[in-house]
This record gives structure tokens, C-alpha cells and sequence, in this order.
């Protein structure tokens, strides 16, 4: 069973001398064996220490000087399976190419334990011995600034045709922690571009430029494969609640798996097989002979000629198979991956039903279907006067429109971001309202992000007069002040920026929204 495949560039004089001692080193650690490098530069066979064996081929008459080691050892944990460590290298005058095969053998059937995806440990012995080309993906994390610009610039790398290796997205939950970063661009060295979005980024403006098929948010992972042929480029979101449910270790070995299951075919294409060292190893003995055969010996040339190209055509059948075996892969991926959606929104129907039916919270409150219905099924974007309707028939019992923020929403009536505004004020009400109520803004504010939310206006701003009076509003017979506010935008284009200011009536337990348009004037504005 193939489990991982790599390809490294080495740059410099001589890298390849780092790539033997890496080995020799890794060897020495597994068994408790010294192996001088140069022994690995031969064709012999070794056996060493727990099982293990060492064999070497070259082919170092002329360049580039290619070399093969295939370590053997068995699994000890599980009887019955082998591990296979391919590893080719080639090495010119100015650069070192190392591919790297990982996979099992396992004498019958009945060995059917899992394998766990795991990167062998002797790549990262390369890494530190010999300097990796700075064309070769994730050799060090990528941060995408919260712009648009860069959005743009990733949606062209997404779709470019010649990009050959995966992206990985990596987000922060509300509590501002990641995945162990360093060690999953470790581990994807080679592989793969980590790519961590920060914190504070505005994902709705990321998911308007990106799609929501490229993005990713509180928490979540989405690991975004190679275009295919045609251009089309397919996903795998890793979402939080699945990745916080396994072990630090188990979530790297996940992700690495996914990763290896994009990759693995594209890298057996540049690997520097076994076989190949040993044909080039015989090619060029025989050139090298020839140059002295008699004239008996050379009659049997176009007998030997048609061997080498009989193993010239069997290696370009392998590589026809090789894509016949990746094109179903991918259609075998996007059949299962339409299935694990599926599967995920019955599953989200079947909690949410499962908690209506629990809860005797105040803050369920019955929906009307037919309303939401033909709200989703909207092509457009919904009016901020329409949501707030919507808002209002639906979650009578917790929020309270005023007349005030209806009025400031019919002056934004071509405000383009309907649908975040409502996921904002939906969260407000059935996220924040209980935890506000439980332990105070401190507890609460985290259900939104730093750009969506703040608790209060400045002091400049509140120090105005006629500032402070813009964000006061008449609720039951009295003057209220409403500094908390949501914000979507920082613009001052109304189709892009909107202000929600709103107040929390502790003794009703209900959301007052005052304010729901442009932003509101503030000193020197």
C-alpha cells in the first residue's frame, strides 16, 4: 500500500553528500548500526539490526549520477506488515533531486489494521543537512493579509492550471488558537502550502472574493487540491468540531493523509524508481564496453538496442496507468465527497431538530418555514429593511425592533451584504443574548470577531454632544444610549458598510436594536 511520496530539490555543490549522511544518520538511529555514507553510494545489500536491509544501486558513470536505496524493515506492532522506504537520488554538478516512496507490504489479507499516514522521519534529517530549493512548496508558512488584493492574488494561485501541489488554509477558532502550525509545515514540507489566516480577518469580505468553497473560518482547516486538466478544482474542508474531536497527533497524520492522497501520483511520476537506476547502471556498462567489443559482439547491438527500448515503453505504460489511476481517484473523490456533505447536513437537521425538542429555553421560538423558505431560495441579496422584518417576525421574544432602526435601514436600500448582515444579528440573538445574560459582555463578545463587534464608541466620539446624541434612541418612554454596535465594512460606500447599534434589556432578556444603516456621524465626520 503506497502511504507517502515525495520530491526534494536540493541547491548547491555537492548536496548530495548532505543526503547520504541524513540517511546514514537515520540508519544509525533505527539500528544502532554505523553506515558510512559512501557504503550507501555502492550496489550491495546490508542487513542489519531489528530486521532491517539496506540495498544500493548506482550509476555514476555519467551524469547525472543516479543512486537507489531501498530500506526494508518489519512493522513492529503489527505482524505481517513491511515497510518499504524507496529513496532515488540524483545528483549534478549544482543540485541534488531525492524522491522518496513510503509504502507497506503485508503478507495476506487477514493484516488489515489501519496504516497511519506518516511522514518517514529521514526527510526532515534532508531538510536540515542540504538547502531546499525555493521553488519547493511549504518550506516555510504563508500569512494572508486581510486585503483584497491578496484575496485576489490567492484566487489566482487556486486556479492556476500549472500549480502541481495542494494549498492548506488554516484558520483560528474564536479563541485565537491554531493547529500546531510549525510542525504542520513540517510535516507538508515538500508537499504542500500552509497558509494560516489570522484572527481578526474579515472571512465574509475572504469567502465574497474566495467562494465559500476557498476559505475557511473558526477553527476550520480546508485543504484545496491541484486543478485538474480542465481547470476545475475540487476541496476537502476539515471542519473544527472534527478536527478538536482527535489528538494533536492523529489531526497532522489526518491532514497529511489527505494531502499524500492528492499528491502521491503526481510524485510517483518524478520518482527515481529502482528499476530506472539499475537499467541506467547496465545502459552504461554496455556503452562503455561496446566502445571495445569485437565485431562478434557487435551483432547482438540492435538485440540489445531493442531490450532498451522494450524498457522505455514499458515505463511509458506505467505512466499512462498512473494517470488512468489518478483520473479515478478523482472521480471516486468527488462521488464520496458530495456523499460526506450530504451525510453532514442531514446530521446538523437531525441535532438542530434534536435540540428543539429538549429545550425549554426562552430563547427558541418558533420559525416560520414559509418566510425563511423563501428567503434562502432568493437569488439576490436581501434589503437591510428586510431583514430586520424578517428578524422581527421570527424572534419576537427575544429582540425588539425600533422604529428608529427600521427608518435608518429604508435609507441603505442598496446595501449588498443582506445575508451577513442576518447571520450577524441571528448570532446576536441566539448566541450572544444567553452567554450575555449568563456572564456579561465578557463572556459573550466572543461569538463574534474583533472587526464585527465593538462594546462602546470612543471617547472622542462620546465626549461630542452631538455625536453622543446620534446614538441616542427613545426605548420604553425614556432616552437609552446605545454604544454597543455591529459592523460590517469600514468603507464609507453604503453598499459595502453598515452600523448596528443595538442595547441589552436585562429585565426583559431581549435584544433592542436602535440602529440599522450607515455609520453614524461622528466629530470630525
Amino acid at each position: 500500500m503506497l502511504v507517502y511520496s515525495n520530491y526534494l530539490s536540493l541547491e548547491g555543490q555537492d548536496a548530495d553528500k548532505g543526503v547520504f549522511s541524513a540517511l546514514a544518520g537515520w540508519i544509525k538511529n533505527k539500528t544502532e548500526t554505523q553506515l558510512h555514507p559512501s557504503a550507501l553510494k555502492g550496489s550491495s545489500r546490508f542487513d542489519l539490526n531489528d530486521g532491517m536491509s539496506v540495498t544500493t544501486e548506482k550509476a555514476d558513470l555519467r551524469e547525472p549520477h543516479l543512486y537507489s536505496i531501498v530500506i526494508k524493515h518489519p512493522d513492529q506492532e503489527i505482524n505481517g506488515r513491511q515497510w518499504v522506504i524507496e529513496v532515488g537520488i540524483e545528483a549534478n554538478i549544482n543540485s541534488t533531486n531525492v524522491s522518496c516512496v513510503l509504502k507497506t507490504d503485508e503478507i495476506s489479507g487477514l493484516v488489515s489494521k489501519e496504516v497511519r499516514t506518516t511522514r518517514p522521519l529521514f526527510i526532515s534529517y534532508i531538510i536540515e543537512n542540504g538547502s531546499v530549493s525555493k521553488s519547493t512548496p511549504g518550506t516555510s508558512v504563508k500569512l494572508l493579509e486581510d486585503n483584497v488584493d491578496t484575496y485576489r492574488a490567492l484566487k489566482f494561485e487556486i486556479e492556476r492550471k500549472e500549480r502541481d501541489y495542494p494549498l492548506v488554509l488554516v484558520s483560528a477558532k474564536k479563541d485565537g488558537d491554531y493547529l500546531n502550525i510549525d510542525w504542520l509545515q513540517k510535516q507538508l514540507i515538500g508537499l504542500a502550502q500552509v497558509i494560516v489566516i489570522p484572527q481578526d480577518s474579515d472571512t465574509y469580505e475572504m469567502e465574497e472574493y474566495l467562494g465559500k468553497n476557498y476559505s475557511a473560518w473558526n477553527g476550520a482547516i480546508n485543504i484545496i487540491y491541484t486543478p485538474f486538466k480542465g481547470g476545475k478544482v475540487h476541496n476537502k474542508l476539515l471542519r473544527s468540531n472534527f478536527i478538536e474531536e482527535q489528538p494533536l497527533a492523529e489531526r497532522i497524520s489526518h491532514i497529511l493523509a489527505i494531502v499524500t492522497h492528492n499528491t502521491n501520483i503526481l510524485n510517483l511520476r518524478r520518482q527515481i524508481r529502482p528499476e530506472g537506476v539499475k537499467l541506467k547502471s547496465l545502459k552504461e556498462k554496455y556503452i562503455s564496453r561496446s566502445a571495445n567489443a569485437s565485431e562478434i559482439d557487435k551483432k547482438y547491438q540492435k538485440d540489445i538496442d531493442d531490450i532498451w527500448e522494450m524498457a522505455a515503453s514499458q515505463e511509458e505504460e506505467y505512466k499512462k496507468d498512473l494517470d488512468r489511476l489518478e483520473f479515478e481517484k478523482l472521480s471516486a473523490e468527488e462521488d464520496r465527497d458530495k456523499k460526506e456533505e450530504e451525510i453532514f447536513s442531514l446530521n446538523h437537521k437531525i441535532d438542530a431538530l434534536q435540540r428543539r425538542s429538549r429545550s425549554s429555553d426562552n430563547f427558541e421560538e418558533p420559525i416560520n418555514c414559509k418566510d425563511l423558505f423563501d428567503f434562502c431560495c432568493r437569488s439576490d441579496e436581501p434589503s437591510p429593511e428586510e431583514v430586520l422584518h424578517l428578524v422581527k417576525s421570527n424572534f419576537s421574544k427575544s429582540c425588539i425592533i425600533l422604529d428608529s432602526a427600521i427608518e435608518s435601514a429604508e435609507n441603505v436600500p442598496h446595501f449588498k451584504k443582506g445575508r451577513r448582515l442576518l447571520d450577524m444579528i441571528n448570532r446576536l440573538i441566539s448566541k450572544y443574548l444567553p452567554r450575555y445574560l449568563e456572564g456579561g459582555d465578557n463572556q459573550a463578545r466572543s461569538i463574534f470577531t474583533p472587526r464585527e463587534y465593538s462594546a462602546n464608541e470612543s471617547e472622542t466620539v462620546m465626549s461630542n454632544q452631538k455625536s453622543r446624541k446620534y446614538r441616542t434612541f427613545f426605548y420604553k418612554g425614556a432616552e437609552i444610549q446605545m454604544q454597543q454596535h455591529l459592523r460590517v465594512g469600514v468603507t464609507e460606500d453604503n453598499k459595502h458598510t453598515i452600523r448596528v447599534h443595538f442595547s441589552i434589556d436585562k429585565e426583559e432578556k431581549k435584544v433592542v436594536i436602535g440602529h440599522c444603516g450607515e455609520h453614524l456621524p461622528i466629530s470630525n465626520h
